[in-house]
């Protein structure tokens, strides 16, 4: 039961990101790590990974 729940909350962040991906550097939305605030492009790509791994790691553990 929990790992639907938590599931459902994955594919909900992950169609969020991928429909409205966090533009710029910032401390408030997208996904953050050392790496993907060095430079613009770690960041766009981070913000573009991400988004798949919650929608594919969601629709896993609703299964």
């Amino acid at each position: 039961m929990i790992f639907l729940v938590i599931g459902m909350i994955f594919l909900l962040i992950g169609v969020i990101f991928f429909i409205f991906p966090s533009k710029k550097i910032n401390f408030i939305y997208g996904y953050r790590s050392f790496l993907a605030k060095q430079n613009d492009i770690y960041w766009r790509y981070a913000q573009k990974i991400s988004s798949r791994y919650f929608l594919l790691f969601g629709a896993l553990m609703t299964l």
